[in-house]
């Protein structure tokens, strides 16, 4: 896990991987034994003094002396938790360098009298969640000895260095054989549920949005677990797959999992380090398939998953070419077990009056755990660029009615698992008792812009940065696309594949193959060969239409394609009759078999959904989508 944290530091965005304890002093704090205490922490624990480096491709980790620890001072005009916490996300924004030792920061915050944040900001990569209880601990019993004037000594612990010699004693690509499977049918990577996109919404970081679970005790989550031979992780995997299998349409599900691996040596429970990893983990989750089975079956896939738990990123990708040389996971779930702050109350009053806190930020843009207290607690953590307030609360929701479903209906398929309760159901009916807006059923989508061309020729049509089109332009080009598939042998009804980037060429390629009577199929070159060349063949197309930069592509997919010239010779759009019933367009979705499905899409369907949507929003000439 170390060397894909050293590969996001690289590539990644501020903020991601940063972790931060937050301890509570309703006292006047000593800054002189504050900073002997955590001395003793960094003399102690080789983690704490470590560097990250890459050499000749190869990440290398190195410890260095103990350095001399400093404990920054500032003061909160405001006591409050939102001004605690717009603080803590500005000191997660101050990157760290890995390459340095210690890649971590102290800082003790004033807010008052006999009221004190202390602030241990650290980097992911030198220590798990595990390890960083033990410091907190550990870092408190030696504030707390050094007040009362005693001596302290640090609990023996594993040397990482022997965890590390166990690793390299592994088999080389012992692995492979086990990932192999788990892809095998795989795709891509799976999708995200009410994504948004990178950047879609004004925001920067993360939240988390907190769910206890309270329809279900944990004792009676306990007694199911146990009686059908899984574990409550299993249970919060399933429902994840389960949710996100619901929400995307996809039945194998990939997501991340992580895994303590603490077996390769005895004593391993002691190591102070980041020892844990994240691997993908599958769930097949097709809706006759019942919850039991499901069950079980991850279960089983866990208890496999042991014998490979330390398998590397570069390692786990020599497997597969899907993934283009990414995690082929972008959602990460894990099964705690425990809340750390709980723990450390629960140790005494030396503690308990001094609560710590732990916040965490992870490099994906959704990240599940659960907790077990009085109940099972879910958090969502979830990228604020990409996800609402209310689209975190929705899936936390719907997850947790997952998970009550599971436990009251074991025997029950996926398919037959409802995800919504009555406030979904009352937003839907609103939804659905709307006016009925009518439409045109003689035109098609063509004909319909032609129309708009005609009312406002000069208007901008196409917008792809600082370039614009107007109506006329947008038309001009469309038809000349048109002009040249009918010159190519393209007839109505036909197919075009459409393999472009996101441009104006795009929209008046894809305007163009309507206008030239035929459906337009798009092809998206990060897809693997394979299913290019599968859905070339089974759209039968005739013609595909490609750049410069997607071309080659298609060429290693089998797909010849015609690349348009920025200097064709304008000429006018083929006479097609029009027919509303004619397909428009087909899309592949991903298939309940494996393999992808293309759903054509007629053009009186498309005029049907735009003219309400554009009705039941108000939307205008001004107005974007």
């Amino acid at each position: 896990m170390q060397l894909g944290m050293l590969l996001e530091d690289v590539r990644g965005e501020a903020g991601e991987n940063i972790e931060q304890v937050v301890t509570e002093f309703h006292e006047e704090v000593d800054l002189g034994h504050l900073r002997e205490a955590w001395q003793v922490m960094v003399r102690t624990h080789p983690a704490l003094r470590t560097s990250f480096h890459w050499q000749d491709g190869v990440g290398h980790q190195r410890v260095h002396p103990p350095p001399g620890v400093e404990i920054k001072t500032t003061k909160l005009e405001q006591d409050s938790d939102e001004a605690l916490r717009t603080w803590l996300d500005g000191e997660r924004l101050i990157p760290f360098r890995l390459d340095t030792p210690h890649p971590t920061r102290f800082t003790l915050i004033k807010l008052g009298d006999k009221n004190y944040r202390f602030v241990w900001t650290y980097h992911h990569i030198i220590l798990d969640g595990r390890s960083a209880v033990t410091i907190v601990k550990q870092a408190i019993e030696a504030y707390q000895a050094l007040l009362e004037g005693k001596p302290y000594e640090t609990e023996g612990h594993l040397p990482l260095q022997q965890h590390v010699e166990a690793l390299k004693a592994l088999p080389p690509g012992h692995e492979h054989p086990f990932w192999a499977e788990l892809f095998e049918g795989i795709e891509t990577t799976t999708a995200l549920p009410l994504d948004r996109g990178p950047r879609a919404l004004p925001f920067r970081g993360h939240r988390e949005h907190v769910l206890p679970l309270k329809a279900v005790p944990v004792g009676d989550l306990d007694a199911f677990a146990k009686k059908h031979g899984v574990t409550p992780n299993t249970i919060l995997q399933a429902a994840w797959a389960m949710l996100v299998g619901r929400y995307t349409g996809t039945d194998s599900v990939l997501f991340g999992c992580t895994r303590a691996c603490r077996h390769a040596v005895a004593g391993a429970e002691t190591i102070i380090g980041n020892v844990m990893n994240t691997l993908p983990f599958r769930a097949d989750v097709p809706r006759e398939r019942t919850v039991l089975d499901l069950l079980q079956g991850l279960r089983q896939r866990w208890v496999d998953m042991r014998a490979v738990e330390h398998t590397t990123l570069p390692a786990l990708l020599e497997t597969t070419s899907l993934f283009d040389g990414q995690p082929p996971f972008v959602s990460h779930v894990v099964f705690e077990g425990f809340d750390h702050s709980t723990t450390l109350q629960m140790l005494g009053p030396t503690w308990a009056k001094r609560p710590s806190y732990f916040f965490e930020q992870s490099s994906l843009p959704l990240s599940l755990s659960a907790t077990v207290g009085k109940y099972l607690l879910l958090k969502l953590e979830y990228d604020r660029s990409r996800f609402s307030d209310d689209d975190a609360a929705t899936l936390t929701r719907h997850l947790a009615r997952l998970i009550e479903g599971m436990v009251r209906r074991p025997d029950a398929t996926i398919g037959d698992l409802d995800v919504l309760d009555d406030d979904d159901r009352k937003e839907i009916f609103a939804l659905s008792v709307a006016p009925k807006v009518p439409f045109p059923t003689d035109q098609t989508i063509d004909a319909m812009i032609g129309a708009q061309v005609r009312k406002t020729p000069s208007a901008i049509a196409v917008r792809d940065g600082d370039e614009t089109l107007s109506y006329a332009d947008f038309w001009d080009r469309a038809g000349t696309i048109a002009a040249e598939l009918h010159r190519r042998g393209v007839a109505p009804g036909d197919r075009v594949g459409i393999c472009l980037g996101r441009s104006l060429d795009l929209a008046t390629t894809l305007v163009g193959t309507l206008r030239a009577g035929a459906a337009y199929v798009p092809l998206d070159p990060a897809y693997p060969r394979e299913r290019l060349a599968f859905m070339a063949k089974d759209a039968d197309l005739r013609i595909t239409v490609a750049s410069r930069q997607t071309e080659e592509a298609l060429r290693g997919a089998g797909i010849e394609s015609w690349v348009p010239g920025k200097g064709m010779e304008a000429k006018e759009a083929p006479d097609v009759p029009m027919d509303p019933e004619r397909i428009a367009y087909v899309i592949y979705t991903s298939g309940s078999t494996g393999q992808p499905k293309g759903v054509p899409i007629r053009h009186r369907s498309v005029i049907n959904h735009a003219t309400a949507i554009i009705a039941l929003y108000g939307l205008g000439p001004t107005d974007r989508m």
